[in-house]
């Protein structure tokens, strides 16, 4: 038992013997000895502790077939407790503590026999409220582990997720710094500088998982400027943004995620057609649309692992509560994004 523990019981034990010697005393307008309520109190607190915290975890340690032992260990306590009883009681005589020499009769029995069953009852009722806030905290600790063990299961896909968007990225990207640090150095250092903000940017974390806005706008700016660079300014694609503030936080590399999936499967070469990218906020949600010329040999043989990556932490993150629709329509492959934000 701890301290702290220790003194909780201390309390309760002076609290109810002083109530049951006062009112005791009250109704009998008698008060005895003090070595009377010493001998007897400490007889009953230890066959109290004795069976809280021995007999009956003992009873209980293999139940329902160890629960048989309990009526021998009952009848031993009693056995043990009377005789104590009648100990205590010539001790008393000896001492001369009390009024009236001690007579062994079935008055004498009933009433200690009683006493012991009361401080039994006392007991077995401790011992299954103890059961029962063990089994609580146990339960809740239990329940608090699996809550942790699913919170870093999620946080560990977010990150898997997350991770998607940089391998095909960084291979395109270096293969095109490895060029253009022979050809053309000024532009490798663009490359450079833009691809690691990116980078850095797809790692980083926020406390709530979400981000402003402008952060998100200023890397789908950069993956355009480094597909430029790559393509010497001759890709063809629209970037128009309509919002109300750029400081609300959203989901992060949700709408990067789908404008690189532009450059990996979309045709951004024919002046006619032109990819298009919109991004809005309308009612707490955030609006995003991409239309662009499908090419000829991508999205047919895509497995649209981005695509599915993006609904899988949409559902983590938000429920049911977005829209998220892809898919072709004639020669053009479409998308559609509807999803909640949080003002700053």
């Amino acid at each position: 038992m701890k301290w702290n523990q220790a003194k909780i019981h201390l309390i309760c034990w002076v609290a109810y013997i002083a109530y049951e010697i006062i009112v005791a005393g009250m109704l009998s307008k008698t008060f005895h000895h003090f070595y009377i309520y010493l001998f007897y109190y400490l007889l009953n607190v230890s066959l109290f502790y004795i069976h809280a915290f021995l007999v009956m975890p003992y009873s209980f340690a293999n139940y329902p077939t160890s629960l048989l032992r309990l009526p021998v260990l009952l009848l031993i306590q009693l056995t043990i407790y009377v005789s104590f009883y009648i100990l205590i009681s010539h001790l008393l005589d000896q001492l001369h503590a009390r009024k009236v020499p001690m007579v062994i009769n079935s008055t004498f029995f009933a009433s200690s026999i009683w006493r012991a069953i009361l401080f039994l009852l006392y007991a077995t009722g401790y011992f299954f409220l103890m059961r029962y806030i063990t089994k609580t905290k146990e339960q809740a600790q239990h329940l608090l582990d699996i809550e942790r063990m699913k919170t870093t299961m999620a946080q560990l896909e977010r990150d898997y997720l997350r991770a998607q968007i940089k391998p095909h990225l960084l291979f395109n990207t270096l293969n095109f710094v490895k060029y253009a640090a022979k050809h053309q150095p000024e532009k490798s250092d663009e490359a450079i500088i833009r691809l690691a903000e990116i980078l850095d940017f797809s790692i980083s974390r926020s406390t709530d998982g979400m981000i402003p806005i402008s952060m998100e706008l200023k890397q789908i700016k950069n993956i355009i400027g480094l597909n430029q660079l790559r393509f010497e300014g001759k890709l063809n694609i629209d970037l128009e943004v309509q919002l109300g503030s750029d400081q609300i936080r959203i989901l992060p590399l949700i709408l990067l995620t789908l404008v690189e999936n532009i450059f990996k499967h979309g045709n951004l070469s024919d002046n006619d057609h032109p990819a298009h990218i919109c991004i809005t906020d309308k009612d707490n949600h955030l609006m995003m649309k991409t239309r662009n010329l499908s090419s000829n040999n991508s999205l047919t043989e895509s497995t649209h692992t981005g695509l599915d990556n993006i609904n899988r932490r949409l559902q983590q993150q938000y429920g049911d509560n977005f829209i998220f629709l892809y898919g072709k329509e004639g020669r053009f492959y479409n998308t559609e994004l509807h999803m909640p934000y949080v003002d700053i």
